[in-house]
């Protein structure tokens, strides 16, 4: 049987950018950090931060941005991993990659989120 947080995760890549989800699978200090130095990049905090960031993704990728698989998802009681690929387009730009993204869990909910890109580099150039 699946861990509850494992659940949390798959509905986040599930309904991705929907704010009731937003509000129901993140804890209201939750933290979302993207690396890089892109205008993706920082730390996104609250609720309306991180579907800030997730709707600024939409609209940078004119709504190309899609999670193609979710390959894994691991889950405990504090912490999980999922591994996922991600595709879309930006300006003339076009990527496909993989992401970490490890969470940390409190009280049902996530409270914070790290995106570990196989290439960041490459993640940065593309929104660039």
């Amino acid at each position: 049987m699946e861990h509850s947080n494992a659940a949390l995760v798959r509905r986040l890549f599930s309904e991705y950018a929907d704010f009731k989800m937003v509000v129901d699978v993140f804890s209201s200090d939750a933290v979302w950090i993207e690396p890089g130095i892109s205008p993706i990049s920082g730390r996104h905090v609250g609720h309306r931060e991180i579907h800030a960031l997730m709707v600024d993704i939409m609209t940078l990728s004119m709504g190309t941005f899609r999670i193609v698989e979710v390959t894994d998802v691991l889950a405990s009681d504090r912490y999980g991993l999922a591994v996922i690929q991600v595709e879309g387009t930006h300006d003339s730009r076009y990527i496909l990659t993989t992401d970490r993204v490890v969470f940390a869990f409190e009280a049902g909910h996530i409270c914070e989120l790290r995106v570990l890109s196989e290439d960041q580099a490459e993640v940065d150039g593309f929104w660039a």
